[in-house]
Formats: C-alpha cells, sequence, structure tokens
C-alpha cells in the first residue's frame, strides 16, 4: 500500500503558482541578462576602440596643422625679410641717386693767355695823313719807350685820312701789349684792335696826332 503525505502546493494542479513554469521562465531570463551584458560588453570595448582611433587621428591632424601653421610662419617671416632687404635695398639706391648728394661739378677755370714780355714785340709805324715826315717822328718815341720798331712807312690807302689813330695786334696775346703802346704814345681818341696780318704791333697814326 502506497504511503500518503500531507496535502501541500505540489498537489493543487489548479494554483496559479505553478512551480514548473516559475523556474523555467527564472532560467529564461538568467540566460537573456548575461547576453545583454555580453552586448553592453562588446559595445563598451567597441566605442573604447573607436574613441581611441579618434583621439589618435585627431592628434596627426592637429600636428599636420601645426606643421603647415610653423611652415606658413617661416613662408611670411622669409617675405618679410626679403620685402624688408628690398626696401632697404631701394632707400640706399634712392639715398646714392638723390640731388641733394650729388656733388655740383665745379665750373672749367678759364682759359688765361699766357702774359707776353710787350718789349720783346716788334712794332711797324704808319703814317696815315698827309704830314710828310709823322711815322719817323712817331717810330722815334716808340723806340724811346722800349719797342723795336721793324717798319717805318706811309699806311695803306685803305686805312689813310682816318681821325683816330690805331693799335693793331695780330695775336690776342698781344692785346695788353697794344694797349701799353697806345698809352705810351698818347694817341689823342686811339683805339686798340685785333687784326690779321704778320706785323705784330702795328700804329696807323690819324689825322688827330700831334707830335
Amino acid at each position: 500500500m502506497a504511503q500518503k503525505y500531507p496535502q501541500d502546493e505540489f498537489d493543487d494542479l489548479s494554483s496559479v503558482h505553478k512551480v514548473g513554469a516559475h523556474r523555467a521562465a527564472e532560467r529564461g531570463w538568467r540566460s537573456a541578462r548575461i547576453l545583454i551584458g555580453a552586448l553592453v560588453v562588446t559595445a563598451l570595448l567597441v566605442a573604447g576602440v573607436y574613441g581611441a582611433l579618434q583621439i589618435v587621428r585627431n592628434g596627426s591632424v592637429f600636428n599636420e596643422y601645426v606643421a603647415a601653421s610653423d611652415d606658413s610662419a617661416s613662408a611670411e617671416a622669409s617675405t618679410e625679410a626679403s620685402e624688408a632687404a628690398t626696401d632697404d635695398a631701394d632707400a640706399t639706391a634712392t639715398e646714392t641717386a638723390s640731388p641733394t648728394e650729388t656733388t655740383t661739378p665745379s665750373a672749367e677755370p678759364e682759359q688765361t693767355t699766357a702774359a707776353v714780355d710787350p718789349y720783346s714785340l716788334t712794332v711797324g709805324v704808319y703814317n696815315g695823313t698827309s704830314r710828310s715826315g709823322l711815322a719817323a717822328t712817331a717810330a722815334a718815341q716808340v723806340k724811346a719807350a722800349g719797342w723795336t720798331v721793324s717798319t717805318t712807312t706811309n699806311a695803306p690807302s685803305g686805312v689813310r685820312g682816318q681821325a683816330n689813330s690805331v693799335v693793331y695786334y695780330s695775336d690776342a696775346a698781344y692785346a695788353d701789349a697794344a694797349q701799353q703802346l697806345a698809352d705810351a704814345l698818347s694817341l689823342a681818341g686811339g683805339t686798340v684792335q685785333r687784326s690779321i696780318g704778320t706785323t705784330q704791333l702795328s700804329v696807323v697814326l690819324g689825322t688827330t696826332y700831334n707830335r
């Protein structure tokens, strides 16, 4: 004969608390939690790896940016140095070419005629009047003043009959000597003129000559 036990909750099949079904559901929820935990851990690992890659990438980009900035700064510094050197060169060229810095060329010295000893020159005495012996009288006066008389005669017809006596000189260097000769003869109204001739100094006596 079978042994009888006291009635408990397992003997009540109509009870809502089905022990077997409850235990089976509890085992299923545990498996789900393990799966969810594994997924969460996996997601965290993936997120960590992705974040590390982003940090490395950002650091690389930052380094490239810094390098580019350094290159740009170096290029700008080189350009500024080149422009400064160009400005200095232009300023130096401008100062060198400035009209205020140029020296005004000195005027060329005037050419002066070498002094000539007037008494070293020969004198021709010509009578330009109708008075006889006037040339000889003037020649004697010229010799007395220290000159050498080379010719004593009547003047050519082209210069005869003029009122004023004239002292002619054949070279520009003799101008002062001609003036001294005119002063020595005390020629009234006499003039000194340049002429073309072989005689260094020539005296043509005019009608106003009174000796």
